[in-house]
């Protein structure tokens, strides 16, 4: 339907809780966005659904968790953002650094939203640049429109990747 024309990164905080995370691989399966993530996100969201199975007492958490994110590997084999490496710069100056690798993700294979719960760590100036969406679902969605012909460095260099060639997937070809 409109998957060929929009890409959202998932960060791991929205995959964690078991609601979130159908709601959004069903509108992904829908076609309504075409999904991405990182081997890291995946890594970071298995960690989270395993401690929070184990504070909740499930039996086997550790292969719960482990199975959730083989289910979504196989369900959208074509998710798979890798090679964002070069892209870390561009996320230098964020309050949490551990989180470069999600602006760096989306910036590689171009998605104009980052879907997160943890907009304290993701300001505004490190978001991507074409919609600098970012989306809080806890009370409404909120969309940052990019200002044309911003002076920002970090505008600047988005921009310039955003330029970049883009492979049959969407996403940026190196």
């Amino acid at each position: 339907m409109f998957a060929n024309r929009y890409t959202a990164l998932v960060d791991a905080c929205s995959l964690a809780s078991v609601m979130r995370r159908n709601l959004l691989l069903s509108l992904a399966e829908a076609e309504f966005f075409r999904l991405r993530w990182s081997e890291r996100i995946l890594d970071e969201t298995q960690a989270a659904i395993d401690t929070m199975a184990e504070r909740k007492g499930l039996a086997d958490h550790a292969g719960r968790a482990a199975r959730a994110r083989r289910a979504m590997q196989t369900a959208f084999e074509d998710a798979m953002v890798t090679d964002y490496a070069r892209y870390l710069a561009l996320a230098d100056g964020l309050p949490d650094p551990d989180n470069a690798h999600v602006v760096a993700a989306a910036l590689k294979t171009q998605a104009p939203t980052i879907i997160t719960e943890n907009l304290r760590d993701s300001p505004r100036s490190a978001r991507p640049a074409r919609d600098r969406g970012a989306q809080r679902r806890r009370h409404h969605c909120r969309y940052d429109r990019a200002r044309s012909g911003s002076r920002d460095p970090c505008d600047q260099a988005n921009a310039a990747a955003l330029q970049e060639p883009r492979d049959d997937r969407g996403d940026a070809a190196d």
